[in-house]
């Protein structure tokens, strides 16, 4: 049986249903625009309100801080087979990591994040872990988006 296929209203390709986002209020049960678009508008709009976004993100996590704090905690005990096993896992892909990490943190003093200029919560990134003290400072945010979009551009290339 063939799926059915529908007109992105963004990019105009026809694809197949499962590209799109359900939306049970529609007659074909999908979004308009494609899951691709989608994802570009939805990039396209945190881009333009990132400064926004951010102060409603912090603001709700100052508000809500500490019963986030116990949720967290009672998730971590949880799930901490599995968290143990991640790592495990991580370290074993790439077990550079923890000594570029140390090295880093031993030699190098940290900067600004240099994409935003932001000073609280700095991460050192390292593009190549063979080489410790080559790192490009980012705060938390960037460097979280920065990993999304390497995520995403690895599980397109599998």
């Amino acid at each position: 049986m063939t799926e059915k296929a529908k007109r992105c209203s963004k990019c105009g390709q026809v694809k197949a249903h499962s590209a799109f986002y359900k939306r049970k209020s529609t007659a074909c049960g999908c979004q308009p625009a494609c899951k691709e678009c989608s994802a570009a508008r939805a990039a396209d709009y945190y881009l333009r309100h990132r400064e926004r976004l951010i102060a409603t993100r912090l603001a709700y996590y100052y508000k809500h801080r500490e019963s986030a704090l116990v949720k967290r905690r009672r998730h971590e005990r949880l799930h901490a087979s599995e968290y143990a096993e991640r790592l495990r896992a991580r370290r074993k892909k790439n077990p550079l990591i923890p000594r570029a990490r140390g090295t880093a943190r031993r030699h190098l003093s940290p900067e600004p994040c240099s994409k935003c200029g932001s000073t609280d919560q700095i991460h050192a990134h390292h593009d190549d872990y063979n080489q410790p003290l080559d790192v490009v400072w980012l705060c938390h945010v960037c460097h979280s988006h920065l990993h999304a979009i390497l995520r995403r551009k690895e599980l397109a290339n599998v």
